[in-house]
């Protein structure tokens, strides 16, 4: 057949079409050509498609991985910050470094116990913290508490009797002031009934 001879053949859809070769049963046709290089095409964009995801998991472990070596970093920072603190607090109150949970002994713990027989600001680390602030403020040893010293003279202590509980111990007795009336004797009261 040549192609002089055939006439183009109007489609449905308005489209023309020369049909330039005849059938051959010997030969695939164009449908199996077309069959085959889609199926190539689709397992090429599958093979493309689990190489991207392969990636972009291998970038999210990595992303991880470097995450938690930053925390690690970070975490080992802050614990340094936290001890040099710690030293430097230790320092400026001129303490000896003591470990973190407090001394027990059999008889309870004290506040106000102190190796110094006067508390000055002198006394150094022998004293506790409260001991420090109030000798900042003045406050001796056996001195009343208070603004006209009337106050206890001597810390309260503590001894523990639960895990939550304790009783106080070693409290002075209070000792009655005796009232002063600078010269003047006292006004007379009269009790009606």
């Amino acid at each position: 057949m040549l192609l002089d001879e055939v006439a183009p053949q109007p489609e449905l859809v308005g489209v023309n079409s020369v049909v330039v070769e005849e059938y051959d049963s010997a030969r695939s046709n164009d449908y199996e050509d077309y069959r085959r290089e889609k199926k190539r095409k689709a397992m090429e964009a599958e093979r493309l498609r689990e190489i991207e995801r392969r990636k972009q998991e291998e970038e999210e472990e990595r992303e991880r991985e470097k995450e938690r070596e930053n925390e690690k970093d970070r975490d080992k920072d802050l614990n340094i910050y936290r001890e040099e603190a710690w030293r430097r607090r230790a320092a400026m109150s001129g303490g000896v470094p003591r470990s973190s949970s407090p001394p027990r002994n059999g008889n309870g713990f004290s506040i106000g116990t102190s190796g110094t027989v006067g508390l000055g600001v002198g006394a150094g680390g022998q004293m506790t913290t409260v001991q420090r602030m109030m000798a900042k403020m003045g406050w001796k040893e056996g001195q009343e508490l208070g603004k006209q010293e009337q106050g206890i003279t001597t810390p309260l202590m503590m001894k523990k009797t639960d895990r939550r509980a304790g009783v106080i111990v070693n409290a002075s007795e209070k000792k009655v002031k005796s009232v002063n009336f600078n010269g003047t004797p006292p006004a007379r009261v009269l009790l009606l009934r």
